[in-house]
């Protein structure tokens, strides 16, 4: 996520802390990280008219095509 952030323009949460092992004092993996602000899209979904999930849908292709080329698999 760190990389992302440092060499992209999208924006993601910064994390706290994280373990990915069950050797930790809650015994389970864990991520904690920073909340950002909006709505989950799961929630609103339904409501959105076809222009903006349209516009949601470019929003999510911007995205993998930032990620696809600073990865270089574009």
């Amino acid at each position: 996520m760190k990389y992302v952030t440092q060499n992209t323009n999208i924006k993601v949460p910064a994390v706290y802390d994280w373990n990915g092992t069950a050797q930790n004092p809650i015994k389970t993996p864990y991520i904690f990280m920073e909340r950002l602000p909006g709505q989950h899209l799961y929630k609103v979904w339904d409501e959105l008219t076809i222009e903006q999930k349209k516009c949601v849908s470019f929003s999510w292709n911007g995205f993998l095509d930032n990620i696809y080329i600073e990865f270089g698999m574009s």
